[in-house]
């Protein structure tokens, strides 16, 4: 066994001998594509909030650091921003105790957007309020985010058939102007 190495080794050593450019050549390098560079921007969005004198959604100003390119990041922050609610005397739109359990891009233009139980167990209900809801949150990322065109959401990773007996959910909603109140 010793032996055969050793014939190994020496019939090596002669290859390299006759092609001593082997030992400097450099071993191929596999191109790895440059990761995509995101730039972070402080820019001035409208989150939207119920109004405690109409049946409309108000817009509410906020300062965000959004990342280009980003956009599943970007909706989370969103989100997060809606769950901590209005900070003027506008009503708040998710109930205590939501979180995000996940967000899935489909395609270029829909974001689905996966709720803890909490968005139906603590939903006070009723039409106006379930339209709030679900309209804060569509118009909040499409109106921000001009890529995406419809929203899915789903609840403890299922689709429903309402939130709490009035919107359709099991299709993806696109953003509703007509809600917002003017002025």
């Amino acid at each position: 066994m010793l032996f055969l190495f050793l014939i190994g080794l020496t019939a090596a050593s002669i290859y390299v001998l006759k092609r001593p450019d082997l030992l400097t050549m450099l071993p191929h390098k596999k191109k790895i594509p440059p990761s995509p560079i995101t730039k972070a921007k402080n820019i001035s969005i409208n989150l939207y909030f119920g109004d405690s004198n109409s049946d409309y959604l108000m817009p509410e100003p906020r300062r965000m650091v959004l990342q280009d390119g980003a956009i599943k990041n970007n909706v989370k922050k969103i989100i997060e921003e809606l769950i901590k609610g209005p900070k003027r005397t506008l009503i708040q739109t998710i109930p205590h105790g939501v979180t995000v359990r996940g967000i899935e891009l489909k395609g270029n233009t829909r974001v689905v957007i996966d709720f803890s139980p909490e968005l139906a167990r603590n939903h006070p209900g009723g039409s106006l309020a379930e339209m709030q809801t679900i309209y804060s949150i569509v118009n909040s990322i499409l109106l921000t985010i001009p890529s995406l065109k419809e929203v899915q959401i789903l609840v403890d990773g299922q689709s429903r058939e309402t939130l709490k007996g009035h919107i359709d959910l099991r299709a993806p909603l696109k953003a509703n102007r007509s809600l917002i109140k003017k002025g």
